[in-house]
């Protein structure tokens, strides 16, 4: 299992394409393009009005990043999982 330690969710690299949130039977697969970005952590919200996230998976360059692009697949995740990305860089 890849993220962060807490986390009970099983994550895989993923795919740079197709961008955005694209959802599989098996979960859910994020990518995003950042061409300056030296960080990427992908924020998940149980409820719209949260403050703080549930979940925060941190983005490993070497294994979520191909080129411009950051990835990760979560397994277990669907339609209307509520996220965000924090990106760090100039």
């Amino acid at each position: 299992m890849e993220g962060l330690p807490a986390t009970q969710l099983l994550t895989t690299p993923g795919k740079a394409l197709p961008l955005g949130a694209t959802v599989h039977p098996a979960g859910v697969q994020f990518a995003s393009f950042s061409r300056h970005a030296t960080s990427v952590s992908l924020l998940l919200f149980d409820d719209p009005q949260d403050t703080e996230p549930s979940e925060e998976i941190v983005l490993d360059p070497w294994k979520n990043r191909t080129g411009d692009i950051w990835h990760i697949f979560v397994h277990g995740l669907g339609p209307g999982q509520l996220y965000l990305y924090r990106v760090d860089g100039p």
